[in-house]
């Protein structure tokens, strides 16, 4: 048997042969490369990320949804909808295998669930996912850490800030020491003078920051500066 005018040609997800001048079209079928695992346990307030790899995705564009919601979380590799917390890291591997993974930034319970990584061709194609966020943060050590400037000429201004880190959640409160005496903003060496700044960072919700700033010091201010919260305690 001879065989003459054998081609193939690859594109667009089609595989086209020409045999003996007649031509003969194969779909190829899209299909899921399991991960590992497809259920996926993280903390609150970390970021999750669930994993979609396909071979021989083509021209499709992949759907992304939470299977206990009707409308989708992403097409492509575009968001459905504008979400801060959710995004897609789109990439082909290679001529044929594509990874299309959604991205949960700052997890919390209410997104745990089963996801659905979609492609609709001849027929639907579905890979799931299951994704749990633990009730509590990821437990770190109790920390503080003070910062500023050390070295002052008279009449300037002296800022330090002290952030302390709970295990859990952020310390109630802050108070700051100037050589073992608790500074009181109404004490007459600092009225006028000193102002106290407290907040908590929304992104981590276990830091609290304090920062201190006194005005025009002078000689009698150098000395020993102290931040306490109620875990821990950090000199500078």
């Amino acid at each position: 048997m001879i065989v003459e005018n054998l081609n193939l040609y690859h594109a667009c997800g089609i595989i086209v042969s020409n045999l003996m001048g007649k031509a003969e079209r194969q779909q190829l079928i899209p299909s899921f490369i399991p991960d590992k695992t497809n259920h996926v346990v993280v903390n609150r307030g970390d970021t999750a990320i669930l994993k979609c790899k396909i071979r021989n995705l083509g021209p499709k564009a992949p759907v992304w949804r939470k299977v206990s919601e009707f409308f989708p979380l992403s097409v492509g590799k575009m968001m459905y909808a504008p979400n801060e917390e959710m995004s897609i890291d789109y990439h082909e591997n290679d001529p044929i295998t594509t990874s299309i993974n959604l991205i949960i930034k700052r997890a919390n319970p209410s997104h745990s669930g089963t996801y659905e990584c979609q492609i609709s061709a001849a027929n639907v194609y579905t890979y799931h996912v299951n994704l749990t966020v633990l009730r509590h943060p990821k437990p770190v050590q109790p920390s503080i850490r003070l910062t500023g400037t050390k070295y002052l000429n008279s009449y300037q201004r002296l800022n330090l800030t002290c952030n302390a880190t709970g295990t859990l959640r952020a310390p109630e409160a802050i108070d700051w020491f100037f050589d073992g005496n608790l500074i009181d903003e109404k004490n007459k060496k600092w009225w006028n003078r000193v102002v106290v700044s407290n907040f908590i960072p929304e992104d981590s919700g276990r830091s609290f920051i304090s920062q201190l700033t006194v005005e025009r010091v002078v000689f009698e201010d150098a000395g020993i500066y102290v931040c306490r919260s109620f875990s821990s305690k950090y000199k500078y």
